[in-house]
């Protein structure tokens, strides 16, 4: 009885064990993100917790630090507010965002998502790009690239601190100036970027032209002069120490002067500020009419998508394979084939609104319902593709207007549609030629034009087109 009782117990608790096999991977798989605290970035590379009092500016580049991340951008989503953040870089315990642009001042509610799974939720204080505010972060940010467990020779070599910038207008044109002190050699060459939303719109070069004084600066330069527009907003100036940028003279002095030891101790010096351009009521007009143009130009893309479809729904009317010249068309067999196509992805109610405008329009048919490639040719050769690459050169001749574009990634995605619209006309007139049995088109084998687009391939479906409409959308704030 006993041997059977252990026998017994063994048995089960092989079979617990199991459980557990089987229980504690989906437990893993399914453990939610969590949010320990916002993170500032040190010169080692390292992060460190921020305090209470810390707060950012709009357009910011945040650090958040936490558990069950992963490293694979594209599986996480960053939200303030619910509204969508840009992800910048991801770790499986840190992630990188850019504070949206347009983000108010006051307190904000930070969320993470990997893989659907959402986080617990930070608050985020911002404040106002107000001048005080741009020239106190900017000191707070630099002063974050000190390492404390530097010798003091480095600490010498490697401080840089960047004066508050100044964007003048000049003869209609724009120049950001700036000008900061390096605590480095004279004929140092400092590196600097400017950026609006974390994207660059120019760089440039300063030689450090006098020795260290802390009444003074010893380095200056400017951006500019841009002869396109600037949109108004807070631009980021950032500036790089890299000694092995620096001319050959430089490095011989720093060898010389520093010995071996201490210059392998050496690491590259940073600092940021932050510049202002136009004014807030001006970005704020300037965002309006930024989405206007977003929504006519999305609209107009989903209207040719429509009129694509439409005409290839009626083209295929005409396939052998369920019309028959002088006996009309099997409505069934069309209609299956067209919910596989043109309907897929639609309500019922709207795939019977489609089908019943279908039957009110002839497309390109002959009166006897059979294919009219001359038709068929002339509205899509000379006609819908011209309408595509006329409406891809007006949003172009809009963009190079500006200096840089905001809302950077929707804008690459909107481009991309432009090619996925004409992919997708060559997969649909390929597809009616070849049930048709006739040669492909040259027009069809190289569309004209097609040497200005990107063919966005993973788009060119009416599934794919809309869903990443949808998504610009919802990204830029109006859906």
């Amino acid at each position: 009885m006993t041997r059977s009782r252990g026998r017994l117990a063994a048995l089960v608790g092989l079979g617990f064990v199991a459980l557990l096999a089987a229980v504690m991977p989906a437990r893993a798989q399914e453990a939610k993100p969590r949010l320990d605290g916002f993170m500032r970035l040190r010169a080692d590379g390292t992060l460190e917790p921020v305090d209470k009092s810390w707060d950012v500016l709009p357009g910011a580049v945040v650090w958040v630090g936490g558990t069950n991340f992963t490293d694979e951008v594209q599986n996480v989503k960053v939200s303030v507010d619910d509204k969508p953040a840009l992800v910048l870089a991801a770790q499986v315990d840190r992630i990188q965002f850019l504070v949206p642009p347009d983000t108010k001042a006051g307190k904000h509610t930070v969320q993470v998502e990997v893989d659907g799974r959402r986080s617990n939720t930070l608050s985020l204080k911002v404040v106002e790009p107000t001048p005080e505010n741009i020239e106190r972060i900017g000191k707070r940010d630099a002063a974050e690239f000190e390492d404390p467990g530097r010798s003091e020779i480095e600490k010498k070599i490697e401080l840089i601190t960047l004066s508050v910038p100044q964007a003048i207008s000049e003869r209609g044109m724009t120049v950001i100036r700036f000008s900061g002190k390096a605590q480095l050699p004279e004929g140092c060459v400092i590196a600097l970027d400017l950026k609006l939303d974390g994207e660059p719109v120019g760089n440039a070069e300063a030689e450090v032209i006098a020795p260290y004084n802390r009444s003074s600066d010893n380095f200056q330069g400017q951006f500019g002069p841009f002869r396109k527009r600037m949109f108004s907003g807070n631009y980021s100036v950032e500036a790089y120490f890299r000694l092995a940028d620096q001319p050959a003279k430089v490095r011989y002095r720093f060898r010389k002067e520093l010995g071996k030891r201490e210059l392998a101790k050496l690491s590259s010096g940073y600092a940021r500020n932050y510049v202002y351009v136009g004014n807030r009521t001006q970005e704020e007009l300037e965002k309006q009419e930024l989405r206007k143009h977003f929504r006519r130009t999305t609209d107009k893309i989903l209207g040719l998508l429509d009129e694509l479809e439409t005409q290839f729904s009626l083209a295929g009317r005409a396939d052998p394979r369920w019309h028959k010249s002088g006996e009309g068309v099997d409505e069934a067999a069309w209609e299956a084939w067209l919910k596989k196509r043109s309907l897929k992805g639609m309500s019922a109610s709207e795939q019977r609104e489609w089908l019943e405008r279908l039957r009110t329009e002839q497309g390109p048919l002959t009166p006897e319902g059979d294919f009219d490639e001359a038709a068929w040719r002339e509205w899509l050769d000379r006609s819908w593709r011209e309408e595509v690459l006329a409406l891809y050169r007006q949003h172009r001749a809009y963009v190079e207007k500006w200096q840089t574009v905001r809302f950077n990634d929707a804008m690459l995605e909107m481009e991309s549609l432009f090619g996925a619209l004409i992919k997708l006309s060559q997969n649909r007139s390929r597809y009616i030629y070849e049930h048709q049995g006739l040669a492909v088109d040259a027009n069809d084998a190289r569309p004209p034009g097609a040497d200005e687009l990107r063919l966005g391939v993973s788009l060119a479906s009416p599934i794919g087109i809309r869903r990443t409409v949808k998504r610009i959308l919802t990204e830029i704030g109006l859906e």
